[in-house]
């Protein structure tokens, strides 16, 4: 008996992988206890899974970036954590809105079950609740390995799930440091002030949010993943529960700017025993990558991944990539001419050619450095300046549309009072409500005209378009698509005053009126 057990066990063991009972896949809670739409899960191998998020990223062209400001103004932490400007661009584009880009965000945490499902070698993991909590103890290096391996495996068995950009399969690595804050930050889907407070929106307060330090959180203890609410984004656990691997080295602050020598990685968001008062966006701390003779593990450290795709996808891409880098400020060649230019580069590069000095050329050569970033960088804050014209234009549009049903419902209720007979005072009060509204009416249309007027004057149509189809995607990912259509009439109305130089003002209140 005993050697027939051996003898069917060793079958087993040398039976090929076909002839073995394929893993049962993991229940939903386990790999992604608060479903919501829009939900990216991918396979892992013993049955798993792992869920994402999108992430957008508002652009207005292969070169464009999102300007935001990240890091905080608490002078304890100004070294590490001084306010500075960051860009954020999306690896992935929505073949149906090119001004839709976009990147992947773990949804929670990595799992230890998720963690083992990759290293299993044909024994996998029990699958259980306690599989949940976050894998910790790992460096910098089995992160990168992990989503390294990772990758390999769903381009192995599950390629058709793995997002891809333009015919290139993405792939898995940790977030850079500014896409993790981005993202922590609520990215689109909240304001500007919003974005820059403290942390995210929690209208239910923090410990409803954040697993951080004492009895009324996590009272000491790490946490299953997913059991708080999330952030804008549908994020889990960003802040609190563990610390965060990103893939940026750390690096001190210098005032608005990164100092030049990197250290060891950089952890992000805190965790379960991190306190109350010191939760923030902005936490950010330097972990050596080598301790007592190997990597660095820590017990409160963990990770996420995020799933990015190559810049420079195919030929056309890379045309395309060309053609947005001719568009920026560059150097223009002249062989001719004796009038300045307009062009500050361009007359530089004038004055270049005029000089034989080598030490001169070369000191105009960095000249029209500076003038070109200087340029970029005007350049871009136009940009911005024009996405704050257009969400003006569209908050007044609404806010005319407001006016007129008001104004529609005082004309009805006098008209009913005046059929009714009712007192002279009741009436004359009306009558004034009437009149109050009207100027109310009248001075924000002249204020909506008067925004029309100089966004025309300062702004050109093909800044205006590519800045209203930005800021569309940002209204989609904060739940205002009702300002849509108002953006849209406002860049109507200036394509009207640009052409025409007139305000037809019953014609737009209709229109406004009709939205």
């Amino acid at each position: 008996m005993c050697r027939h057990l051996i003898a069917v066990l060793l079958f087993l063991l040398a039976a090929p992988a076909w002839a073995q009972e394929a893993p049962q896949p993991w229940r939903e809670k386990l790999y992604n206890p608060a479903p919501q739409a829009g939900d990216l899960v991918l396979p892992m191998p013993c049955g798993g899974a792992m869920a994402f998020r999108r992430v957008e990223v508002p652009s207005d062209g292969w070169l464009g970036d999102r300007k935001v400001v990240i890091g905080g103004s608490d002078e304890a932490v100004g070294h590490a954590e001084n306010n500075r400007y960051a860009y954020v661009a999306g690896g992935f584009t929505d073949p149906a809105t090119p001004a839709r880009r976009f990147f992947y965000l773990g949804k929670y945490e990595v799992t230890q079950m998720q963690v083992d499902a990759l290293k299993a070698d044909g024994a996998c993991p029990r699958a259980s609740m306690r599989g949940r909590l976050p894998a910790t103890k790992v460096s910098w290096f089995d992160a990168v390995a992990f989503a390294g391996k990772y990758t390999e495996w769903l381009l192995a068995h599950g390629a058709d799930a793995l997002p891809g950009e333009d015919g290139a399969p993405g792939f898995l690595r940790l977030p850079t440091e500014e896409e993790w804050e981005y993202a922590a930050r609520g990215g689109s889907a909240v304001s500007t002030a919003e974005f820059q407070e403290r942390a995210f929106p929690m209208p239910d307060g923090m410990h409803k949010y954040v697993w951080f330090a004492g009895a009324r959180s996590s009272n000491g203890k790490m946490q299953l993943t997913g059991l708080l609410q999330p952030n804008p984004l549908g994020l889990h656990d960003l802040l609190g529960n563990v610390d965060e691997i990103v893939l940026s080295p750390f690096r001190l602050s210098k005032y608005s700017r990164l100092h030049g020598q990197p250290g060891g990685f950089v952890i992000k968001g805190g965790n379960y025993l991190t306190s109350e008062t010191q939760v923030r966006s902005a936490y950010r701390q330097e972990v050596a990558h080598f301790a007592r003779g190997g990597p660095n593990r820590v017990a409160t450290v963990g990770f996420r991944l995020a799933i990015s795709a190559p810049v420079l996808t195919s030929h056309e891409r890379l045309r395309q990539v060309r053609a947005d880098w001719q568009a920026l400020p560059r150097t223009v060649t002249v062989t001719s001419g004796t009038e300045p230019l307009d062009d500050p580069v361009a007359e530089l590069e004038v004055v270049k050619q005029a000089t034989a000095d080598p030490d001169l050329r070369r000191r105009l050569d960095h000249l029209a450095f500076v003038v070109k970033s200087n340029v970029a960088s005007r350049n871009e804050q136009r940009d911005r300046a024009v996405k704050v014209v257009i969400r003006l234009g569209a908050f007044l549009g609404r806010k005319l549309q407001d006016d007129q049903t008001r104004l529609r419902a005082i004309r009805a209720i006098l008209r009913g009072r005046r059929a009714a007979n009712s007192s002279p005072e009741l009436i004359a009060k009306t009558e004034r409500s009437l009149i109050a509204g009207g100027k109310v009416l009248e001075e924000n249309f002249q204020y909506y005209a008067d925004t029309v007027i100089q966004a025309v004057g300062d702004y050109p149509d093909e800044v205006f378009a590519r800045q209203l189809a930005a800021l569309a995607v940002e209204f989609e990912s904060r739940d205002l698509r009702s300002l849509i259509p108002f953006a849209e009439l406002f860049k109507s109305h200036a394509d009207i005053y640009r052409k025409e130089s007139r305000i037809d003002r019953k014609t737009w209140l209709e229109q406004i009126r009709e939205r």
